[in-house]
């Protein structure tokens, strides 16, 4: 298992977690598990798919199942009706720590539209949800899904950092979630392409590009708000220190 991963990948998970944690997580990333599920929030029923035997109960997020069953998915009743959807747990995780509410207003960026339609059904589509998209095809999907679902308070907006400002005001934000783009280490059992394609030296551009990203979003906060930054990876550099260096700069927040 440690040769099928580059040698500078497997000293940086030694060097922020340790032999046996390394091996724990190489083993991870090699393992085939249960298709994540996310519950319909508003019209989901959680009885019936407790007593299903094809599914089971995540204890990690409040809305989170498996699928177990031998079936196809997309032909099972549930997944017709629309009462479950894919999202990984960890995923479910950060709308959980998000915690959004009914009629809260809600900006997020993430590269997965489903984040947003989890944060979506989890205010009875009460309030609004602005999901940033990287482009118009992104944007016509994330309507597509919210017809599907009969949403009508997912608002899709096409902009890069730069043009944010001018679509939101700064302050005007009840919580926002800030999924930066990132090395994505934490899905190559998904993705296992990206052991090859992502190099060492492209690690110092993205670690920018997520500074700057924490540093924007971060202003579109209200005073007593919520502002989540999560990167889908298993990297200090991405995630603890990014945090660590943006709470030294800014006094007005602190760690939940």
């Amino acid at each position: 298992l440690m040769y099928s991963y580059p040698e500078w990948l497997i000293k940086m998970w030694l060097k922020h977690y340790g032999p046996k944690n390394t091996i724990k997580t190489i083993s991870f990333t090699r393992s085939q598990t249960p298709i994540a599920l996310s519950i319909n929030m508003m019209k989901g029923d959680f009885e019936a798919l407790n007593k299903d035997e094809d599914f089971t109960k995540s204890k990690l997020t409040t809305s989170g199942y498996s699928y177990v069953g031998k079936g196809k998915l997309n032909e099972n009743k549930f997944f017709l009706n629309h009462d479950i959807f894919v999202l990984d747990h960890s995923l479910q995780f950060v709308v959980d720590i998000l915690d959004p509410f009914q009629g809260d207003k809600v900006l997020i960026c993430s590269d997965n539209k489903t984040v947003a339609l989890a944060t979506t059904l989890r205010m009875n589509d009460f309030g609004k949800v602005n999901y940033v998209c990287p482009n118009i095809n992104a944007s016509n999907q994330t309507r597509l899904m919210a017809s599907h679902f009969r949403l009508s308070n997912l608002i899709p907006i096409e902009s890069s950092l730069s043009l944010l400002i001018t679509h939101y005001q700064y302050g005007e934000m009840d919580k926002v979630l800030c999924m930066p783009p990132s090395s994505d280490f934490g899905l190559i059992r998904k993705k296992p392409e990206i052991v090859i394609t992502f190099k060492k030296e492209d690690m110092d551009n993205l670690i920018k590009v997520q500074k700057e990203y924490i540093e924007e979003y971060s202003k579109y906060v209200k005073d007593e708000g919520t502002f989540v930054y999560s990167v889908t990876t298993l990297n200090d550099k991405e995630s603890r220190k990014i945090v660590k260096e943006f709470l030294n700069k800014h006094s007005e927040f602190f760690l939940m």
